[in-house]
């Protein structure tokens, strides 16, 4: 069984902004992954969310579509002021511009989500949790 540390909180996006929680579930690479987009206001509320499964042959593949789904979604909705949340370590360290250790064929799906965010108003940036 794997412990978490119970003290571990969500926490709401600064005044007048929004969150966009990603999430990736992978098993294996015979079977779907999966994953879940949670946007949220800084009341807490749930804005809207959205879930869906693809194919991925790593849990790091699932973790960098699931953020390309999120940022095609926000493009899509036409989202702005918000900013992205998720807990892939090194998905988020690349992203913010610090050393990582992707794999490299899965850089170009993070280019690609972040070329989509680029159409975005007012995306403060990527926070890892």
């Amino acid at each position: 069984m794997i412990e978490r540390d119970k003290n571990i909180n969500w926490n709401p996006p600064k005044r007048s902004q929004l969150k966009l929680n990603i999430d990736a579930a992978w098993i294996s690479a015979d079977l779907p992954a999966g994953f879940s987009l949670i946007l949220r206001n800084d009341a807490e509320i749930l804005e809207q969310g959205r879930a869906g499964a693809f194919t991925a042959s790593t849990p790091e593949e699932a973790e960098e579509l699931g953020l390309l789904q999120g940022a095609k979604w926000a493009t899509e909705i036409g989202l702005s002021n918000f900013t992205i949340e998720g807990d892939c370590k090194n998905l988020f360290d690349y992203l913010n511009g610090n050393e990582s250790y992707l794999e490299w064929q899965n850089i170009p799906i993070l280019d690609e989500a972040v070329n989509e965010l680029e159409s975005c108003i007012i995306f403060w940036g990527f926070y890892f949790v």
